[in-house]
């Protein structure tokens, strides 16, 4: 993701906006944060980088119709994956495989208000320690 943010003239950490560098990290956040929740300030720096990288807007509807899917159930996620597939970036290449090996459960976790991430979250930090 960060070589789609960062893929013109301003490369590596920052995405530049007016006189201002905004982190990777900040862009993304943004790109993910519902539009509902974004402060004014929020929602006026994701605009500028719109304005200056295009593909940020179908980058955006990408992982709006992601988050649909878990509470409206709109768009298939075959559809979904291949749409992904499109944008070319690594990161969203390797989130797409994972979802293909695990299919089932992701379909499931759609359909259904119940999961076990909590119990799988506790278990990767017992293996960490």
């Amino acid at each position: 993701m960060k070589k789609s943010i960062s893929s013109g003239k301003n490369t590596a950490k920052y995405v530049k906006q007016k006189d201002k560098n905004i982190s990777i990290h900040v862009a993304t956040k943004l790109i993910c944060k519902n539009n509902t929740n974004l402060t004014k300030d929020e929602s006026n720096i994701l605009n500028k980088l719109k304005e200056n990288y295009h593909e940020l807007i179908n980058l955006k509807k990408l992982v709006d119709n992601f988050k649909d899917m878990f509470s409206e159930n709109k768009l298939s996620l075959e559809e979904w994956m291949l749409t992904a597939r499109e944008f070319n970036i690594p990161e969203l290449n390797s989130f797409v495989n994972g979802i293909k090996r695990d299919t089932d459960s992701v379909k499931n976790s759609f359909t259904s208000r119940y999961s076990n991430g909590l119990l799988e979250g506790m278990i990767n930090k017992c293996k960490r320690n």
